[in-house]
């Protein structure tokens, strides 16, 4: 029978470490080794292939006898398994790109993970009433271990498995990539689109207030996901485009005018990184806005002139009122004349 006077979380680890004779995280690691517990990789050399079963009942038997507590008992807490590789799917909610991860960070984190052993527990929740697992936060740690699997049948992922829905989920995801490498904008993008259609949340505000952000910056990011092909095929690497640099884009590209002008620039352009890219579309609307500008012998801006599919389109601004007729005529006269000289 377990003492009252310890948690039942801590009450399944010393059991688990005791029968499994699992390394206790702070002990040394020198003692694992010399007592051959772990290999090389820091997993126990052998465990029953029934660990979750096993460690299931285990807990069952625990949250089955009474416990003295000032605080209230959270036995969803205590699920830590060993599993298999081969058990792991990482959750579509998860828009973490692996495959894209540098190779350089991908080595670094094996080579820890082979020197030390998996030190922090991938967060999961079962599939069904069966022993696989979905992994709602370590996809990174998921790939180098499954990596390692494959030369290494003795490896095993350490996984903390909960029982949560979707909209714990998602801000288990937020936070995670809050504390350590963060999303970058693509990833973050896709994370919230999961989100929305999924239906956990009902729209951008409910998802921002959700995850504690604001409402705006669901917006631009998602921006991202709308860019055409015509700028994203000159980008050497979408992962490097910003929320703001697509949120302006979009802006621009929503207008007509502007569109016509971003499309001509982005075909004079060769593939380039994003500052690059976005730099030079931009200039080239801030230039036409320029020129799109009626403008009166005496400099005063009085509206723009701009060609468009549908043909020529005017629009006057309040400076226009005090302008005489003959000098609106004649700053419109001026502006066509320029459309139609060849550059």
């Amino acid at each position: 029978m377990f003492q009252a006077s310890i948690s039942p979380r801590d009450q399944a680890r010393k059991l688990a470490a005791r029968r499994y004779r699992l390394r206790p995280p702070n002990r040394s690691s020198r003692r694992g080794y010399r007592d051959g517990l772990c290999n090389t990789g820091g997993y126990p050399m052998s465990l029953p292939t029934k660990t979750i079963d096993e460690l299931k009942n285990m807990i069952d038997e625990a949250r089955a006898d009474p416990v003295t507590s000032s605080e209230p008992a959270k036995p969803e807490l205590v699920k830590l398994f060993w599993v298999k590789p081969h058990q792991c799917t990482v959750w579509s909610g998860n828009t973490r790109d692996v495959s894209s991860m540098d190779a350089a960070r991908f080595d670094a984190l094996k080579a820890s993970i082979m020197a030390k052993g998996q030190q922090i527990a991938v967060i999961g929740r079962r599939i069904g009433t069966s022993n696989d697992i979905e992994v709602i936060a370590g996809a990174r740690r998921v790939a180098v271990q499954k990596d390692l699997a494959r030369n290494n049948p003795d490896v095993m992922i350490f996984v903390d498995v909960r029982e949560m829905d979707d909209a714990a989920a998602y801000a288990l995801v937020a936070a995670e990539n809050e504390g350590r490498q963060a999303f970058v904008p693509i990833e973050s993008a896709r994370f919230y689109k999961h989100a929305l259609q999924a239906g956990t949340y009902r729209d951008q505000t409910t998802l921002a207030d959700a995850l504690g952000l604001h409402k705006a910056t669901v917006g631009r990011t998602l921006a991202i996901l709308d860019l055409p092909h015509e700028v994203l095929n000159k980008v050497v690497d979408p992962r490097a485009i910003s929320a703001a640099q697509a949120s302006k884009f979009m802006t621009h590209w929503n207008d007509e005018t502007s569109q016509l002008v971003m499309e001509a620039c982005l075909a004079s352009l060769k593939p380039a990184n994003a500052a690059a890219t976005f730099k030079a579309v931009f200039a080239s609307v801030d230039q036409t806005k320029s020129r799109n500008e009626l403008q009166t012998i005496d400099g005063a801006i009085i509206g723009t002139l701009r060609s468009t599919k549908a043909g020529l389109k005017i629009e006057l601004n309040p400076a226009a009122d005090a302008v005489e007729l003959d000098d609106i005529v004649a700053s419109i006269r001026s502006r066509i004349l320029e459309l139609r000289t060849p550059n």
